[in-house]
């Protein structure tokens, strides 16, 4: 991710995936291909395989940061803290509720793996996981929403669980997870006739599709429900 100054910060996952280059020539290859100012890396808190920053922060301007933040007791929560102790020595921190308990067992959200579009920020959500589930989806878009203000709109978006609806292959991207959602999906346009012999995007792309993302509407919104 980057700032608006064009500090760019990543998980170690960018040095351990290129080993035969120093740390130096990534940063360099980054500010040639992305236009970055500058580069930064650290461990990433979270006990997923992705290793990706965009699932647990994001900055929302040139001086401010969010980051996840789970329960006491549950496994990310001292690399969390951590985390957010390291970048509030150059920004202003806040944070988002990423996980919460029900009983024993820890319910996790995807609140920080958003988009913004415009005046929007696209914000996944639990979809039909229960009372402690919709409590967290409300606390986290209640938060993302105080600190952006009301110059931004959070919109939170459902996974869309009727398989029937979603035509491709695998199915899992009818669902959100702690490590894949609405950023990760958004970012990059998928080649859809990889998947689907002979699909094409239709001509007409109207309405809540092309508010989203014209280039990646029908796939995404088979996928979505926004609310």
């Amino acid at each position: 991710m980057v700032d608006e100054h064009g500090a760019a910060a990543s998980t170690n996952l960018v040095l351990s995936d290129n080993p035969t280059m120093t740390f130096e020539e990534i940063e360099d290859r980054m500010k040639d291909y992305f236009g970055i100012k500058s580069l930064d890396t650290f461990p990433d808190p979270q006990t997923t395989y992705i290793d990706h920053v965009d699932t647990w922060s994001k900055f929302i301007g040139a001086e401010r940061v969010v980051v996840g933040s789970v329960p006491v007791g549950s496994q990310d929560y001292v690399a969390l803290e951590e985390a957010a102790d390291y970048l509030s020595e150059e920004y202003d921190v806040y944070r988002v509720p990423l996980a919460a308990y029900d009983g024993d067992k820890l319910v996790s959200g995807f609140y920080l793996n958003s988009i913004f579009i415009n005046d929007r920020l696209y914000v996944p959500i639990i979809t039909d996981g229960g009372a402690v589930a919709d409590a967290l989806n409300d606390e986290a878009l209640v938060k993302w929403q105080d600190i952006l203000g009301n110059a931004i709109r959070v919109v939170p978006v459902k996974a869309n669980k009727n398989e029937e609806d979603f035509p491709m292959t695998p199915t899992t991207w009818h669902q959100w997870f702690t490590w894949d959602a609405v950023h990760c999906r958004a970012i990059t346009v998928p080649d859809i006739s990889y998947y689907i012999e002979g699909y094409e995007f239709p001509d007409d792309a109207e309405g809540s599709a092309a508010t989203l993302s014209l280039s990646v509407a029908t796939l995404l919104l088979t996928a979505w429900t926004i609310l």
